[in-house]
C-alpha cells in the first residue's frame, strides 16, 4: 500500500520533468524508496527496473539511427548517461531529492530518476517519444540528441559552439561504412 498521495509534491515533480501524469499515483510510487514507511515492500524498485530499460532503449534507438560507433555506445551509456553517478547528479541538479519519500542515501536519487522514467513509460502507454521528452527535462540525453531538440520556431539550430568544437574526424570502422554506402548511393543515382 502506498502512502496517501501528496498532490503538491506530485505537481512540483511534474513541473520539474515537464510532464503531467494521467495517473499521478504512478509518479507518487516512483518517489517512494524502499525505506519509506507504508510503501510497497520494494518501494520504487519495480518502476526503476522498467525505467532502466526505458533509458537503455531510448538511448539505443537514437544510437541506432545515428552515426556513432559501437564503442561510443558502450562508453556513452555504461559510464555516461546510464550510470548511477550520472543519474544521481542529474536528479540532484534538479533538486529531486527534496521530493523523495524515505531514505535519500545510497542510490535512492538514481533509482528515483529511473523510476520516474518507468512511471512515464507506463503512464504514456509505452510512448518512447514522451519518455525522451522527460529524459530531456532531466538532462539525460547525450549531446547529439540534445542538439537535435534545440530547434527554434523557425527551424534554426541554437547551439553552443563549444558543443561542436574542436572537430575530430571519425575513424572508419570498416571499408563498408555509412559514408561509403552514401557515396555509392550518390554515384548510382548520378549514373541514372
Amino acid at each position: 500500500m502506498l502512502l496517501l498521495l501528496d498532490q503538491a509534491i506530485v505537481e512540483a515533480v511534474e513541473t520539474l520533468i515537464q510532464y503531467k501524469f494521467k495517473d499521478p499515483a504512478l509518479l507518487w510510487e516512483a518517489l517512494q524508496t524502499k525505506s519509506a514507511a507504508g510503501t510497497e515492500p520494494d518501494g520504487n524498485k519495480r518502476l526503476a527496473v522498467v525505467g532502466d530499460s526505458v533509458l537503455s532503449l531510448c538511448l539505443a534507438e537514437d544510437w541506432y539511427r545515428g552515426t556513432t560507433s559501437r564503442s561510443h555506445w558502450n562508453t556513452s551509456f555504461q559510464s555516461g548517461v546510464g550510470s548511477n553517478a550520472n543519474l544521481d547528479q542529474r536528479g540532484r541538479a534538479l533538486g529531486l531529492e527534496r521530493f523523495i519519500i524515505g531514505g535519500k542515501g545510497g542510490k535512492s536519487v538514481a533509482d528515483t530518476v529511473e523510476a520516474i522514467l518507468g512511471a512515464t513509460y507506463l503512464d504514456t502507454g509505452s510512448n518512447l517519444a514522451k519518455c525522451k521528452e522527460v529524459m530531456d527535462a532531466l538532462d539525460l540525453l547525450p549531446r547529439e540528441q540534445r542538439l537535435e531538440r534545440e530547434l527554434d520556431i523557425e527551424g534554426v539550430v541554437m547551439i553552443d559552439p563549444a558543443d561542436i568544437l574542436p572537430h575530430r574526424p571519425r575513424k572508419r570502422s570498416s571499408p563498408h561504412s555509412w559514408e561509403d554506402a552514401e557515396r555509392r548511393k550518390r554515384q548510382t543515382q548520378e549514373c541514372l
